[in-house]
This record gives C-alpha cells, sequence and structure tokens, in this order.
C-alpha cells in the first residue's frame, strides 16, 4: 500500500509580525536561523519560518516525538538529514505557506498567487498542446497557473526544480513523464488569489492525499 501524502497550509495574517513568534525563531538551528535573517523582507522570513513550522507538525503527525534535521541538497531541495526515504516539500506565494511530507517517496509542491504575467516570457515552457489548452480556455490565466504549478511541483519532486526542462514534460495528463521517471500530478488547492499543485512518485497505486489547513495558534503552540 502507497503511504499516503499528508500536506498542511496556512494563511498568515497580514497583521501578523515576528515578534509573535520569537520563541520559536530563537529555538531555530543556527544554520536556519541564519537563512530566517537572511532574508530582507519581513514576508520572506516569514514565509521561511512557517515553512519549518510545517514541516514540524506533519513529522510530528508521522514521527510522534521524532527528532529530525532539515538540510538542502545540492539541487537546493529540502530534505530529513538521514532519512532518504522520507519526501517533504514547502512552497510558497505571498501570505500562503504550504508543506508536504510523505513517509516514503519524493513529492513536491508549488503554490502561486494568481496575478496578470508577461505571456511571451513563457511560451517555450510550454509544449505546443499546453499552449493550445492555455490559449483556448475561457480563463486564460487560470489554465495557465493549473499547468504552471504542475510543472513546478513535478520538477521539485524530481529534485531538479528550475534545472529541469520544462518543455520536456507536457502535464495535461497523468502520468507525467520526464527523461527518467513517471510522475503524478494533482490540484490540491484554488482560490480566487492562489491555486496549488502536487507531485509525486507513483508506484504501484495512487497514495491517499490529506489536505488540511492549519491555524497559526496551531502550528505556534506545538
Amino acid at each position: 500500500m502507497e503511504s499516503p501524502i499528508q500536506i498542511g497550509y496556512v494563511q498568515i495574517p497580514g497583521t501578523f509580525t515576528e515578534t509573535a513568534a520569537v520563541s520559536y525563531i530563537h529555538s531555530l538551528p543556527e544554520y536556519e536561523k541564519a537563512a530566517f535573517y537572511s532574508k530582507a523582507k519581513p514576508l520572506a522570513r516569514l514565509q521561511f519560518l512557517f515553512g519549518r513550522l510545517l514541516i514540524r507538525h506533519l513529522y510530528g503527525r508521522l514521527n510522534p516525538g521524532g527528532a529530525y534535521a532539515i538540510q538542502l541538497d545540492h539541487y537546493g531541495k529540502p530534505h530529513i538529514a538521514g532519512q532518504p526515504q522520507t519526501g517533504i516539500s514547502i512552497s510558497h506565494s505571498g501570505q500562503i505557506v504550504v508543506g508536504a511530507i510523505r513517509s516514503e517517496g519524493p513529492v513536491g509542491l508549488d503554490v502561486e498567487a494568481i496575478r496578470p504575467i508577461q505571456w511571451e516570457n513563457f511560451r517555450t515552457s510550454f509544449q505546443d498542446t499546453e499552449w493550445q489548452y492555455i490559449q483556448k480556455h475561457p480563463n486564460t490565466l487560470s489554465a495557465f497557473y493549473s499547468l504552471w504549478t504542475r510543472k513546478e511541483a513535478i520538477a521539485k519532486a524530481d529534485g531538479r526544480g528550475i534545472g529541469l526542462d520544462f518543455q520536456q514534460i507536457n502535464v495535461l495528463a497523468n502520468p507525467v513523464l520526464t527523461p527518467t521517471q513517471q510522475w503524478s500530478c494533482a490540484q490540491i488547492l484554488t482560490t480566487e488569489k492562489y491555486i496549488a499543485a502536487l507531485g509525486f512518485l507513483q508506484k504501484n497505486t495512487e497514495p491517499a492525499v490529506y489536505v488540511r489547513k492549519l491555524e497559526i495558534t496551531e502550528l505556534l503552540d506545538q
């Protein structure tokens, strides 16, 4: 049986400040504290912080009381140190932060705030059939972000991120093939302002995917 994928997301209130989470900031490992303070914008620091809080919450559900450390590989993809079988992913855009964990197998997330784009900057990232789908869709912007987040999610699950040529993957149908793997993807969040997708390596059967919105207090009171 495929191991389930646990996903949590949180919306950071516009009024939230670092002082409300100062005790958790001080408890970060030194290398994560340095990463936190290296970010110039307050929102970027909060996005980083809540990404870590989400993974702590999700990991605690799988391994109550278990110790762990998040590290980055040479592609910049986060992983649980010493646990190569455990897949994690974090994504954020605007006030939304999303985290995912799977006890066995890689996962990737992408969340995007829906906003106007310069279409000519993205044409080469899509195959002809994908671009035609976007252009013919009644809501071209929504269709664009639906496909774009899927591509990003699979690229993050694959581990290469932007190093994976988006022209090589067609996300109009499952499974999605890259040069070395067969992936599945699913849209996990859609609002008027945001859209998010999940990418994962499917083995034998489709894994269960659990998505839960978490409150700020749930994460800070862990």
